[in-house]
């Protein structure tokens, strides 16, 4: 809707004002390890995109389109990109990155992204004209490499949330994935310092092989203990409730399949983090 209409302009505006009018346009040239994950997303986005709508499953590819803009390029690319150097590299990589969110949009908002593509002025023709994007060349091990830079940030995130501070220290036992991402673990995350030290204490991160922790204190280790016991308790109350409900005869005859889908879905997500709390229980 409205707010996802705003975050494809504020997207354009950014984009803009970073590569200005000095570039060229031409095909992308993945320089680090963010760029070679976003091009594996979008082109995988577009060709399942491109997939749903040739079968009909326009919510499907709706919802596509809206996760990977929101989920993946604001969030997480457009992000990165804050802290990379500027280059022409740099520009092109942003301006292929807009143009091919523009177009998978298109679809659903054609009066918004026609008017970001002639605002923009990037290319001669209309986008209702313009190719569906293309396959694109990039380099797996640096798109999984991102891939688990942003397991890293995201549990660091998660656990600083639910101690209640970020004035926390991130150490590592010489991780070097740690090491090349270091400025935008430190951005994301908003941490106190990044430290590469021989002996371990605290909190060890589970989501990563690398050996990474945080610097916690047993007041907070203690604290965080029992927020994750809270949570796993609320998610196996919620994973009894909707059992019960599904094995109930009755409401699967009568209920409406979209309540039904929404139950499971439910069951699902509820059952996921059960398995992930206890997961970060058993190696506390």
């Amino acid at each position: 809707g409205r707010n996802f209409c705003n975050k494809l302009w504020n997207m354009a505006r950014y984009i803009e004002g970073v590569v200005g009018e000095d570039f060229e346009l031409r095909n992308p040239q993945p320089q680090t390890a963010a760029d070679h994950w976003i091009m594996r997303e979008l082109d995988a986005a577009a060709n399942n995109i491109a997939t749903m709508l040739e079968e009909y499953r326009f919510s499907e590819a709706h919802e596509a389109v809206y996760h990977t803009i929101w989920d993946k390029v604001a969030d997480w690319y457009l992000e990165a990109t804050k802290i990379a150097p500027a280059s022409s590299e740099k520009a092109t990589m942003m301006v292929w990155v807009l143009e091919t969110c523009l177009k998978i949009t298109h679809p659903y908002a054609p009066f918004v992204t026609e008017a970001i593509w002639q605002t923009l002025k990037w290319e001669d023709s209309q986008i209702i004209t313009a190719r569906w994007p293309e396959r694109t060349q990039y380099n797996d091990d640096q798109a999984d490499e991102f891939d688990q830079i942003q397991t890293v940030i995201s549990e660091i995130r998660e656990v600083f949330g639910i101690v209640g501070s970020n004035d926390i220290a991130i150490m590592s036992e010489g991780s070097e994935l740690l090491a090349r991402h270091k400025d935008l673990v430190l951005k994301l995350t908003r941490s106190a310092y990044v430290q590469d030290r021989g002996e371990s204490s605290g909190l060890k991160l589970v989501g990563t092989n690398e050996n990474i922790w945080l610097d916690l204190d047993d007041e907070q280790l203690t604290d965080y203990k029992s927020q994750l016991e809270r949570k796993l308790a609320d998610a196996e109350k919620a994973i009894h409730t909707l059992e019960h409900r599904l094995a109930n005869e009755g409401y699967v005859a009568n209920a409406p399949k979209a309540l039904i889908a929404e139950s499971r879905e439910e069951l699902t997500r509820a059952s996921d983090q059960a398995e992930h709390l206890r997961h970060q229980l058993k190696h506390l």
